[in-house]
């Protein structure tokens, strides 16, 4: 038996009564159960792998499932974000057609997962980033800077609520309007001009941050009120 590597979690409504499982294997499907507590739940036809990166393309539906339960009620945590390995074989991805077949169910990998799953409390960051790690895939490093204490508290909160945005699946974006933009995620940062776009590996957008950081260091707004050294209007010559 070959053992399969899922990340997955399980919230459950107790106003509702009701319960979703979810979670994505090594080879880039996305399983779904959900029904009401103490029943056998209804299965999803899986999600197949799609695009160039298919396994970050299913934890990016992943992070959004999450925040979307979160948001209808579904505010209990049966089972934390977790990757685990299972003792089920993994339906192989030839029976996965494309088409008017559609995919078949794998209720034993869901329910090997939730007999297997521990119930610690577990961030789901963290584990994406354990599952990166165990299936191959380069994973971001754990923050473990803050932001300079000097750094205005309008700023801080800004950043906290962009990343409480990334964390739960949703992107930031610029004004589409605009002629050049962003979109970010919690797995790619991608710029825009007019209609073209282009995704930034983590090395170039590391270094975009930099050059940010340093210009924004030149470029700090005064205090109301106070006098920028040039002329009465502000000027420099």
């Amino acid at each position: 038996m070959v053992s399969t590597v899922v990340i997955g979690f399980r919230l459950g409504s107790d106003e509702r009564g009701l319960q979703a499982t979810a979670l994505v294997t090594a080879q880039g499907v996305h399983h779904l159960a959900h029904g009401p507590y103490d029943q056998r739940p209804r299965y999803t036809p899986p999600g197949v792998p799609i695009g160039k990166n298919p396994i970050h393309n299913k934890v990016s539906e992943l992070r959004k499932l999450h925040g979307l339960y979160l948001r209808r009620g579904y505010d209990r945590a049966l089972i934390p974000p977790v990757c685990v390995r299972l003792d089920v074989d993994e339906h192989p991805l030839s029976d996965f057609p494309h088409g008017a077949n559609r995919p078949r169910a794998h209720p034993e990998l869901v329910e090997d997962f939730v007999r297997s799953a521990p119930t610690e409390p577990c961030d789901l960051e963290e584990a994406v980033r354990t599952f990166y790690t165990t299936v191959g895939l380069p994973a971001r490093p754990r923050l473990t800077r803050t932001l300079p204490t000097q750094a205005p508290a309008p700023v801080l909160s800004r950043v906290q609520a962009m990343r409480h945005t990334l964390a739960h699946g949703e992107a930031v974006t610029s004004d589409e309007r605009s002629p050049v933009g962003y979109r970010i995620t919690a797995d790619t940062v991608s710029l825009r001009v007019g209609t073209v776009s282009e995704d930034l590996d983590r090395r170039r957008a590391a270094e975009l941050q930099a050059v940010l950081t340093a210009w924004l260091y030149f470029n700090r707004q005064p205090p109301p009120g106070t006098s920028t050294g040039g002329g009465p209007d502000g000027s420099r010559g």
